[in-house]
């Protein structure tokens, strides 16, 4: 499975690499192979641990290419559904 990150770099130099499907998992080094390299390893390790606690990996794919931002949004109040409404349907 692949995950898009985002890359940048702080005042002091050092490298963020933040994947942001999944909150929370972020990693840094010096240089910007190192801090790729780790989160591939945080990456995997976050996966693990809500595994192991039971947690729904959710992910969220904040910027789609496909559906546009605010669509579904827009398809449920179409439907004539609240979002409560929504959520509660099965």
């Amino acid at each position: 499975m692949k995950f898009n990150v985002t890359v940048d770099r702080d005042e002091d130099g050092v490298w963020i690499v933040e994947c942001p499907a999944i909150p929370g998992c972020v990693s840094q080094d010096k240089t910007k192979g190192e801090a790729l390299d780790n989160i591939k390893e945080a990456i995997v390790l976050c996966l693990e641990v809500r595994a192991k606690e039971g947690e729904i990996a959710t992910l969220s794919v904040p910027h789609h290419k496909e559906v546009a931002k605010g669509t579904p949004r827009s398809l449920i109040r179409s439907a004539g559904l609240t979002g409560d409404e929504f959520c509660a349907a099965k």
